[in-house]
């Protein structure tokens, strides 16, 4: 027997289920959920989670992003973008291999050991920062 592919959706879609789900007659869970097409499961997570989803549609930049991701390490992350917040007030230079370094600084001192900021990390948190913005 194969499995099911997964089907993400976006943010929009959700909400768009979830008002659906609302405009439907009162029914079981699994009725409803054959009428909008969708799984149960996952019906019952977006209604259970639907303040996240309003709030991730309300402060969605991409429109096709499917899943919200965060970073390992949130409290270097939001350190060092509290840091590059500074810096960028002040009108001081900052460069990729600097944000490296200092996050390197910032992870020792909240005693994150096993932190190392690649490269690939450090073109993702700049994306992140983008859409907290």
């Amino acid at each position: 027997m194969s499995k099911r592919k997964r089907q993400d959706r976006t943010a929009e879609e959700k909400l768009e289920l979830i008002d659906k789900f609302k405009a439907l007659p009162s029914c079981t869970m699994r009725e409803s959920a054959a009428q909008l097409g969708v799984n149960r499961g996952f019906l019952t997570n977006i209604l259970k989670n639907e303040d996240s989803v309003r709030k991730e549609c309300a402060t969605q930049d991409s429109q096709q992003r499917k899943r919200l991701r965060h970073g390992k390490d949130k409290d270097v992350e939001d350190g060092l973008f509290q840091w590059f917040q500074k810096m960028r007030a002040k009108n001081a230079p900052i460069h990729g291999p600097l944000l490296c370094t200092k996050a390197e600084e910032l992870a020792t001192a909240l005693g994150h050991t096993e932190f190392k900021p690649t490269d690939g990390w450090f073109s993702r948190w700049k994306v992140r920062i983008r859409l907290e913005q």
